[in-house]
């Protein structure tokens, strides 16, 4: 019983640990919102075509355009 104690608190001392040192390396991960919104101006290629859709005929093959 206090072996899985102590087992546990050895590995969330490693969990944080390792999550302090990814701190350190790279903060960009944790400053930088990793979801973005779509843009008034990437909606407006996707409107305008401006980006290639893939589109299926009906026999299945891709169509691009």
């Amino acid at each position: 019983m206090k072996l899985e104690i102590e087992e546990k608190e050895r590995e969330q001392r490693i969990a944080t640990r390792e999550e302090q040192e990814l701190r350190r390396k790279k903060p960009h991960l944790f400053n930088v919102k990793q979801k973005h919104t779509r843009s008034k101006y990437l909606q407006g290629l996707m409107d305008n075509n401006a980006i290639a859709k893939l589109k299926t005929d009906s026999y299945g093959r891709v169509q691009r355009g």
